[in-house]
């Protein structure tokens, strides 16, 4: 073999090799950019699940609130009526301030449940904002195992 096949030998080999590395560039390229865009559809997920919640969390509180106003509205309208019957079927100074007694007596207690009542309902809520962050914290992530795994390149394929 001479020096020019020799040098001819050794720049086709070049060649190959310049083009084989080529190719393994643009393959580390595109998995940076399958990855990359991975992570932005992951991160939006997540975005969305935080906005669920927060929307959750906003519409709990609404709803406490709501049975607060509507348990203190039937409370006011129950002293209302039973101040009426008292003033309405009293007759004398005695019956009128054991009456109002009565009264403050049911209007204490209705405040009692009513306080009792939104304690509970923003217990309740949490309890159930709590479940659905872990149950949404559960779900992206086992989304993003599923997603890691499906986009992972089988080891196999390139031992060959």
């Amino acid at each position: 073999m001479t020096r020019d096949e020799i040098d001819l030998k050794l720049q086709l080999i070049e060649e190959r090799m310049d083009a084989r590395l080529q190719r393994m560039e643009t393959a580390y390229e595109g998995q940076v950019k399958r990855t990359d865009e991975f992570i932005e559809r992951i991160e939006r997920a997540s975005e969305r699940a935080n906005q669920q919640v927060v929307d959750g969390i906003l519409r709990s509180k609404q709803e406490a609130s709501d049975t607060r106003k509507e348990l203190f509205k039937d409370l006011g309208d129950a002293v209302d009526g039973a101040m009426d019957k008292v003033k309405d079927s009293n007759k004398s100074l005695k019956w009128t301030i054991i009456g109002t007694a009565i009264a403050t007596v049911l209007a204490l207690g209705g405040l009692e449940y009513a306080l009792k009542a939104d304690g509970w309902s923003a217990y309740q809520a949490g309890s159930g904002i709590q479940q659905s962050i872990q149950t949404a914290a559960d779900k992206a992530a086992n989304d993003a195992a599923a997603k890691v795994r499906a986009e992972q390149p089988n080891g196999d394929s390139k031992k060959k």
